[in-house]
């Protein structure tokens, strides 16, 4: 009993909630290494044997390889130390968020800028960060991707190489686009990662409460005076009290090989159940002889409005249910001790 209770303590709940999820965010994260090892994998294979399919490395090829291959390497590495979990999960969701939003601008770089769609890998990128990272980090994530295409854009005016500064000027609605979308895509990917979390935890605790019922109604069973027999649709005695064990022999909960079954425990109990479902207005039952010898009295109550369902056996022992009988008792016939308070010389 105190192995049970410890196992039920407040303490050992919270420990096994947070165990789950810590669960949860490493297979997260690990799906996310996966995807981006996928990505890294086909830049790195379109810049060595492809020979730049256009517009992938168009604007600088040697910069796309380079960048692709190392992209692939952090990926590898990635996946590494997620599989041994060090360092801490928060430090790798952010460096790897980070190695994400670099990477990916410098590949749009290489490839001629916004105009190439690679742009919108910074999307899924701060998306996926939404969902591993906390609101703060979440949202200097969009930020600093934010930042990164702006440069990017602008980088040819600001270095010099750019002469045309019209060009560049009439690309920053795209840029502002790409930010806006940025910042919505971590929006909605944090919410949808909070009403996740909170409905994994309204599941565990749902699921928790169901145990705790089983556990409890087990317990409110196994401390009845009467034997209490759990029978399903099939006539499948799923559950029994230590009583019941004790009336007909039935082997300890979970070390039967096969689930005892209402016909090869009690033929007579088995028909008077039927009598049960039969004419469901009948109030008393012929008392059945256990394989004990005990005379038990049944009593049936359904499981749910459906009889059919299951039912639920209650047999109290006949012996004990016999009414006591009175009639062998025999009042004092002393008049002398029988004198009545209003009598004169009382």
């Amino acid at each position: 009993m105190a192995d049970s209770s410890e196992d039920s303590s407040p303490c050992a709940i919270n420990e096994t909630q947070k165990q789950s999820d810590e669960q949860l965010n490493w297979l997260l994260l690990q799906y996310f290494n996966i995807y981006r090892t996928g990505l890294s994998t086909l830049a790195t294979f379109g810049s060595l044997f492809i020979h730049m399919i256009a517009p992938f490395g168009k604007t600088d090829p040697e910069l796309f390889q380079v960048t692709a291959i190392t992209y692939f390497i952090v990926s590898l590495f990635g996946l590494r130390i997620t599989y041994i979990r060090q360092p801490d999960f928060y430090t790798q969701a952010g460096v790897f968020a980070f190695a994400d939003v670099t990477f990916i601008t410098l590949l749009t770089h290489a490839s001629g800028g916004l105009a190439s769609s690679l742009g919108l890998f910074l999307v899924v990128a701060v998306a996926g960060a939404s969902l591993l990272l906390n609101k703060r980090m979440t949202i200097f994530v969009a930020a600093l991707a934010s930042v990164a295409a702006l440069i990017q854009h602008s980088w040819g005016l600001l270095t010099g190489t750019e002469s045309y500064a019209t060009t560049v000027l009439q690309g920053f609605p795209q840029v502002g686009a790409l930010g806006i979308g940025l910042f919505t895509a971590a929006a909605l990917g944090y919410s949808l990662a909070q009403r996740l979390r909170v409905s994994e935890d309204i599941a565990r605790k749902r699921g928790t409460d169901l145990s705790n019922l089983a556990k409890v109604n087990s317990m409110i069973i196994e401390r009845m005076e009467s034997a209490v027999l759990v029978c399903d649709d099939h006539c499948q005695i799923t559950q029994y009290n230590s009583q019941a064990q004790r009336f007909f022999g039935l082997p300890e909960p979970g070390k039967g090989k096969e689930t005892p079954t209402l016909t090869s425990t009690s033929r007579s109990l088995q028909g008077e159940l039927e009598e049960w479902l039969t004419f469901p207005s009948r109030q008393q039952y012929s008392p059945i002889q256990t394989k004990s010898g005990v005379t038990v009295v049944p009593r049936f109550s359904p499981i749910s409005e459906n009889r059919g369902d299951g039912v639920l056996i209650f047999l109290s022992d006949a012996n004990a249910l016999k009414p006591v009988s009175y009639t062998h008792l025999t009042l004092p016939t002393i008049t002398s001790g029988c004198r009545s308070r209003w009598t004169a010389d009382h």
